[in-house]
C-alpha cells in the first residue's frame, strides 16, 4: 500500500507527472494533464513484460490512484505520462521481473533454478552478492539460532586458490568450481543451547537444517537476479579450512558456486518423483 505524500517517481525528459506534495488543493481542480513523449509508447508495448503488469499490477494501478486522489489530485489530471511511470514503477517494484523479461511467480523461479557448472567470465557485482547475503540472513533457523557465516571469494586469484584447496585429488569432480566468478564458503556455527539441547534428544542436528534453509535462500535469491548457482558438499574440508585460515573445529559444509551461467537461456527439465510418490493426505 502506498503511504505518505510522496512517491518513488523521477521527472524524466519526454514526460512529467505531478507530485502530490506539488498540488495544492485549491488548484488541483485546474491542472491540465500533462503531454506525454509519445514516441515512447512502442517501447511501452514492445515488450510482453508490460502486460503482465498490467494485469498483475492492477490493484497497485488502482491504489496509487486513490493515492492521488486523497492528495487533492484530481483524477481527470491523470494523463498517459502518469500510466507510463506507474508501469515504471511496477517495473521497479516487482521483483520477478528480472529473468528473461517474464514474470516469475515463485513456482516459475524453483523451476528455473539449476545446478550450474559452467560460467561465463563476466564478474559478478558486489550489490547481486549482497542481495544473496540478505536472503540468506533473512533465512530461518531454530530458536533463531542463525548458525552460519560466509566466506567470499569474488576474484580469479582467491577463486582459484579456494578451488585449489577444496576439489583437487579425490574431489577433483568439482574442479569445474574453480571457473566460477565467485566462491561462498559456508561456515557452520553452534546452534544456541535451546535448539542443540532439542537436537540432542531427538537426534537431530538442527544447525545442519538451518544451513541447508540459509543456503536455498542464497540460490533462489541468485536466481531471481540471473544468476547461477550450484552447491558443493564434496570438498576436501581439512585442506580448505587450512587455506582459510581457520581452527580445525570449525565446520565446513557446503561451498556455493555462483556466476552468470553460460547458456542462461537453457532451462533443464527436472527428474523428479511424482506428487503421489511423496505425499499423502490424512
Amino acid at each position: 500500500t502506498l503511504q505518505g505524500p510522496a512517491l518513488p517517481f523521477e521527472r524524466r525528459e519526454g514526460y512529467d507527472i505531478i507530485f502530490p506534495e506539488e498540488v495544492n488543493t485549491k488548484k488541483a481542480k485546474s491542472l491540465k494533464p500533462q503531454k506525454m513523449y509519445y514516441p515512447l509508447l512502442p517501447l511501452i508495448f514492445y515488450h510482453k513484460t508490460i502486460f503482465f503488469l498490467i494485469l498483475n499490477n492492477y490493484c497497485l494501478n488502482i491504489e496509487y490512484l486513490r493515492h492521488l486522489k486523497k492528495h487533492a489530485v484530481s483524477l481527470a489530471t491523470i494523463h498517459k505520462a502518469d500510466c507510463f511511470c506507474m508501469l515504471i514503477y511496477n517495473i521497479k517494484m516487482n521483483r520477478y521481473c528480472t529473468l528473461g523479461g517474464n514474470v516469475l511467480d515463485f513456482t516459475d523461479l524453483v523451476k528455473k533454478r539449476y545446478s550450474v557448472r559452467k560460467y561465463d567470465s563476466r564478474p559478478v557485482p558486489i550489490s547481486l552478492i549482497e542481495n544473496c547475503m540478505e536472503a540468506a540472513r533473512l533465512a530461518p533457523s531454530a530458536c533463531n539460532s542463525q548458525p552460519w557465516s560466509f566466506i567470499i571469494a569474488n576474484t580469479p586469484e582467491k577463486v582459484s586458490a579456494l578451488a585449489k584447496a577444496a576439489f583437487s585429488g579425490i574431489y577433483s569432480m568439482n574442479s569445474f568450481a574453480a571457473k566460477a566468478p565467485v566462491l561462498i564458503v559456508v561456515v557452520a556455527q553452534h546452534s544456541r543451547y535451546s535448539a542443540a539441547l532439542g537436537g540432542f534428544f531427538r537426534g537431530v542436528q538442527f544447525s545442519l537444517m538451518d544451513v541447508a534453509i540459509a543456503c536455498e535462500h542464497i540460490c533462489l535469491q541468485a536466481t531471481e537476479l540471473g544468476l547461477g548457482t550450484c552447491m558443493l558438499g564434496w570438498l576436501d574440508e581439512k585442506n580448505l579450512k587450512k587455506e582459510l585460515l581457520l581452527p580445525s573445529s570449525a565446520k565446513i559444509d557446503i561451498v556455493i558456486s555462483m556466476g552468470y551461467p553460460e547458456n542462461n537461456d537453457v532451462v533443464r527439465s527436472k527428474t523428479r518423483k511424482t506428487l503421489d510418490d511423496i505425499r499423502r493426505f490424512l
